[in-house]
């Protein structure tokens, strides 16, 4: 009776006891940077009892709740380049192959840290002036001092520079036709950032005179509002004026009369009807020739005047 049950506490510790210790997962590296190398590892422990018998562990992981890498004989995870979306609350879990117990860890949060941060555009010098050197930088903060950035720039969206390890574009002797909206974006391993847009407009330098001339502009306006106040002011006074002499011309007519041209005495003034505009004329006369009149107080004496023609003068004879 005693070995019987001695024998079934046998059995009963070797079926309860623990073939493996809950696994515990753990990242290689912290804090983890993306384009880099995120490695998980899953660790466990076999119980003494279990070393000795058939099997093997097998683990799996886990992202966030579903399954990121089924189960396999490898206790650890790789992402390779990692990147921010890669973040999420990991978990693992163990098994042996030739049993149906399995174990599950607790979670660990991985932050995936950004490798550099969204890149600005700048643009020198400001403001921009035609015939200029321009020069259009992509500044950006990287967390690795080893990592070699990858910088392209475009204009309105069109690409003007590739890849290259310099963070510069430049323009000699900018016209108008480099105005535009510039930007630029930082890549590597896959990660790729954009920045937001700049315009360069080569007007806005003409701009910024244009506003030192309206400035000057706006006062010679004001002086010429002015100008033209006073000179509206003066027009309506000679407008009332003008009024009141048409007004009472009539009786400035009556009061003042006419003169006739050439010292005549003046005549009464004539009563015009109601607005009648008195019109006024200078008669001049020419002097007429007429042949001589002799005249004398004697009226009983006449004259008279013979003419004689040259042969009649030939033969008179001249009596002494």
């Amino acid at each position: 009776m005693l070995m019987q049950a001695l024998l079934v506490f046998t059995l009963v510790t070797e079926k309860t006891a623990e073939l493996f210790t809950k696994p515990d997962i753990t990242a290689m590296q912290d804090p983890i940077i993306e384009g880099g190398k995120m490695l998980l590892d899953c660790k466990t422990r076999l119980t003494p009892q279990k070393a000795t018998s058939p099997g093997k562990l097998q683990f799996s992981f886990y992202r966030d709740g579903r399954m990121a890498q089924n189960f396999s004989q490898f206790s650890t995870y790789q992402v390779f380049p990692v990147q921010t979306k890669d973040s999420g609350n990991y978990s693992c879990q163990a098994k042996i192959s030739s049993n149906s117990e399995m174990k599950m860890s607790k979670t660990l949060t991985i932050h995936i840290q950004e490798l550099f941060s969204i890149p600005e555009i700048r643009v020198s010098p400001h403001p921009v002036t035609p015939g200029a050197n321009l020069s259009v930088t992509c500044s950006t903060v990287s967390k690795s001092d080893t990592t070699k950035l990858q910088f392209r720039f475009y204009k309105d969206r069109v690409l003007v520079r590739n890849e290259s390890f310099f963070n510069n574009y430049y323009i000699n002797s900018v016209q108008l036709k480099d105005s535009g909206n510039y930007s630029c974006d930082v890549h590597i391993n896959g990660t790729v950032r954009k920045s937001k847009e700049v315009g360069i407009q080569l007007q806005a330098f003409f701009a910024s005179n244009d506003n030192f001339t309206d400035s000057t502009n706006t006062k010679d306006k004001q002086q010429t509002h002015e100008h033209l106040i006073v000179t509206l002011v003066l027009l309506g006074l000679l407008l009332i004026v003008a009024a009141l002499l048409i007004k009472y011309k009539n009786k400035l007519l009556t009061v003042f009369p006419a003169t006739c041209a050439y010292g005549s005495h003046p005549g009464p003034a004539t009563e015009l009807p109601v607005g009648t505009d008195p019109y006024y004329s200078i008669i001049e006369f020419s002097p007429i020739e007429r042949d001589p009149v002799f005249q004398t107080t004697n009226t009983n004496v006449t004259y008279s005047q013979v003419n004689t023609s040259p042969d009649t003068l030939s033969s008179t004879k001249q009596v002494p």
